[in-house]
């Protein structure tokens, strides 16, 4: 599988490239009111709003460092048997990188809370952690992503 890799903190994390349409630098984002806080608010992308995610804040409460490396990386995500394009803000977006299954290995710990974290792929000595894209977003944002849409 394909995979591109980033980082949260000192942390390496991967997504599968085949969510992914784009990968954009940091542009401005517009604010939106009342929305969780891992939602920074929305870009226009091809003539459409889009909700932007920080990773970092997601995961580690932290906002993402602005580097020559961060980057959005535009997904389409399937929720609740919709599609939606989702930006996601990472910081060392850099390399894309092939993991053959028998290099996929679970965590070892069942946090039924967690889903958004998948197997975890060994590279080069390195333990990359997979994201589960389609259980990412908490329910809350999942909901408000599929109002918008209907």
């Amino acid at each position: 599988m394909l995979l591109l890799s980033f980082n949260i903190g000192n942390e390496a994390y991967a997504i599968q490239t085949d969510i992914v349409l784009e990968v954009i630098p940091l542009i401005p984002i517009d604010h939106v009111p009342q929305v969780d806080a891992s939602v920074l608010g929305i870009i226009h992308y091809r003539g459409q709003p889009i909700p932007v995610v920080d990773l970092s804040m997601f995961f580690s409460q932290q906002m993402s460092k602005e580097r020559l490396s961060s980057r959005i990386i535009v997904c389409q995500l399937n929720i609740q048997q919709h599609h939606f394009i989702v930006g996601l803000i990472a910081e060392h977006v850099t390399e894309t990188l092939q993991c053959d299954k028998e290099n996929l290995q679970g965590t070892g710990i069942n946090n039924p809370e967690e889903n958004a974290l998948g197997y975890i792929c060994r590279h080069q000595d390195k333990s990359i952690q997979i994201i589960n894209t389609e259980q990412l977003l908490p329910e809350s944002i999942q909901q408000q992503l599929v109002l918008a849409q209907s």
